[in-house]
């Protein structure tokens, strides 16, 4: 499956991605940018959403069901 045109993954150094393109304010839980957002996650280890400094608590709930039951 190819990434959403907005997503980018960027490896970091030894460990890790930093996701850039999107929102975790965005609701994608079902669809493919959240699969790819995983895909990531399996790939990488780690992932880093920069400049989210403003998420709400509703935000970083609806992230974690990116990856599962919350």
């Amino acid at each position: 499956m190819r990434r959403p045109a907005s997503l980018r993954v960027t490896p970091l150094s030894r460990l890790g991605a930093e996701i850039s393109g999107i929102s975790p304010r965005a609701s994608l839980a079902n669809g493919p940018v959240a699969a790819q957002v995983r895909r990531a996650l399996d790939e990488h280890g780690l992932l880093l959403f920069r400049g989210q400094s403003d998420l709400k608590p509703e935000h970083h709930v609806e992230l974690g069901s990116w990856f599962g039951t919350v």
